[in-house]
């Protein structure tokens, strides 16, 4: 009898670390998801916008390539820098 009360208490004591476990999880999980929508949030009212007035996020994704380019001919295609 003894020791089924004795396996009773760790069974208990092992859900209760596990539901601890699984409680931490869920608020570390929640922080993040609602952060990352606030964020997706602002990022989606974010206008961009050049000198002249008009909207400039085309520009960026056409310069996005120009600048990888520019980096592979400084660096080199081996990855080292042509003196």
């Amino acid at each position: 009898m003894e020791r089924i009360k004795r396996t009773a208490v760790v069974i208990i004591g092992d859900l209760s670390l596990l539901t601890s476990l699984y409680l931490a999880y869920f608020i570390v999980w929640r922080t993040l998801h609602v952060r990352f929508r606030e964020r997706r949030a602002r990022l989606k009212t974010l206008k961009l916008i050049n000198g002249s007035g008009a909207s400039i996020r085309s520009e960026a994704l056409i310069t996005v390539g120009a600048d990888e380019k520019r980096s592979e001919e400084v660096v080199g295609k081996r990855g080292f820098r042509h003196r």
